[in-house]
């Protein structure tokens, strides 16, 4: 009873065409080694390694399920080998996976408005108030105090931006092409795809029409992750793992860069830096 109902909670996962009890069978009884390794090759996604480890441990609790785990030790990428055998919840693992895609991200200087200070790595933006004599380029923008990530070439990306502190900030992505000039509508249709926060408190996904998003998430570190084929831009609460927004079926024409806005910094209150920090994998 109790495997029938974790199997339905994750038989939309990408098993092979494999029953509930082809796949215990294959899974908790004494299989050959030939099919103990071809139900793990199908472990291979990170999400499903989790979900068998969950299975292994409410089936068979007293652990004689994991008895021919050392057959497939070696074709295990070891940090899945370790979520196998101690278990991770189903949002850390989703989001582990998204992390693998990682990039590097640095910041544009050419783009960035003239109010704005980077650091010398590219990692780091944060708003003066004083506008830099620098020349006004066709990249540069004019208003909006923002910046781009400089270009690459991933059809899946992923990386993690520092908001911790501030009271305000934009972060996503947009396309190469977007107006750079007077004011900017942060949508979709405009070519931007991103969330912000707002006066300390108001948290909202610039999506046709704009959604409030719950401000009990509270995020210090947010992850964002694009998926160009398929049409999906996520924003994630990297300390919580919890989904921030998902833009989805979204039609991509063109390249996407990383979009940071650090917002103005009058009255000094939004002083902090919004910085792109390196993704490390759970420990």
């Amino acid at each position: 009873q109790c495997f029938n109902h974790t199997w339905s909670s994750v038989q939309h996962l990408p098993f092979p065409s494999y029953t509930s009890d082809q796949l215990f069978y294959q899974c908790f009884l004494p299989p050959s080694a030939s099919q103990q390794l071809e139900v793990l090759r199908y472990c291979s996604s990170f999400s499903l390694c989790c979900h068998l480890s969950f299975l292994l441990k409410i089936v068979c609790p007293d652990g004689r399920a994991t008895s021919w785990m050392p057959c497939f030790v070696s074709d295990l990428n070891p940090r899945h080998l370790r979520f196998v055998t101690e278990g991770i919840g189903e949002k850390e693992a989703e989001l582990e996976k998204l992390r693998e895609f990682a990039v590097d991200v640095t910041l544009d200087p050419d783009t960035a408005h003239r109010d704005l200070v980077l650091s010398s790595d590219g990692k780091q933006v944060y708003d003066t108030n004083v506008t830099k004599d620098l020349p006004m380029t066709s990249q540069r923008f004019s208003d909006h105090v923002s910046v781009l990530g400089k270009s690459f070439s991933h059809q899946r990306f992923y990386f993690e931006v520092l908001v911790k502190g501030k009271t305000d900030w934009t972060i996503g992505v947009a396309t190469e092409s977007i107006e750079r000039k007077g004011e900017l509508t942060l949508q979709p249709e405009s070519g931007f795809w991103t969330i912000c926060l707002r006066n300390g408190e108001e948290y909202e996904a610039f999506d046709k029409p704009v959604v409030r998003l719950t401000r009990r998430l509270n995020p210090e570190r947010v992850g964002v992750f694009v998926d160009y084929d398929g049409g999906l831009v996520s924003f994630y609460n990297v300390d919580t793992t919890d989904l921030l927004y998902s833009f989805t079926g979204c039609c991509f024409a063109e390249r996407l860069l990383p979009f940071f806005s650090p917002c103005t910094n009058i009255g000094g209150t939004n002083s902090a830096p919004l910085i792109i920090s390196p993704v490390s994998l759970f420990d």
